[in-house]
């Protein structure tokens, strides 16, 4: 178009180091994920899955539903991997109920996942479902609370350390591939 070369694109992966203080949604009262956007507007971009307002790392967005649902649906069992500080000395003695899936309410029990102590106040938790808040709830069932929390990776697809808060990039199609791919295949 007018001598420059326009590459079409009818899917778009990006890869975002999400800051606290926004919402994963297209509109809200509060601010979005999609303010922080100088492009990709008019694309019908929406986030995979969500993290809290408060909670910072890996989000990835995209137009393409068949790839958002392979990573978020509770059947295909993908693992998403959070790193947790806590407000006390986490309890060692929690680590066989999360590793047998812990009941969060009366009605909620989580499915088995994987808790790593990387010392008193940190811990890593790997799930592999997305219930409403799951993270900071396992934490408070555990007799503690969250003080800071950020996603580390989804699937085998870690975090690009290099982003910094609330920057973003194209995924490349090997990313693509490792954010699909998972450790049970």
């Amino acid at each position: 178009v007018d001598g420059i070369e326009v590459l079409y694109r009818s899917q778009i992966y990006l890869m975002m180091n999400k800051p606290a203080g926004y919402v994963c949604a297209n509109e809200d009262r509060d601010p979005t994920v999609f303010d922080l956007f100088e492009q990709f507007e008019g694309k019908d971009l929406f986030t995979v899955g969500r993290l809290d307002k408060d909670t910072e790392g890996l989000l990835l967005i995209t137009n393409d539903g068949e790839y958002a649902h392979k990573l978020t649906s509770p059947k295909h069992h993908v693992e998403k991997e959070y790193y947790v500080t806590l407000q006390k000395p986490f309890d060692s003695s929690y680590i066989a109920q999360i590793e047998k899936g812990i009941r969060i309410n009366e009605e909620e029990q989580c499915a088995p996942a994987k808790c790593i102590v990387e010392d008193d106040y940190h811990v890593r938790l790997i799930i592999r479902e997305g219930k409403f808040h799951q993270v900071k709830r396992m934490i408070h069932a555990c007799e503690n609370e969250t003080e800071h929390l950020v996603r580390l990776r989804i699937g085998n697809l870690w975090l690009d350390e290099t982003l910094e808060a609330g920057e973003y990039r194209e995924m490349t199609d090997e990313e693509l591939v490792l954010s699909l791919d998972r450790e049970d295949e």
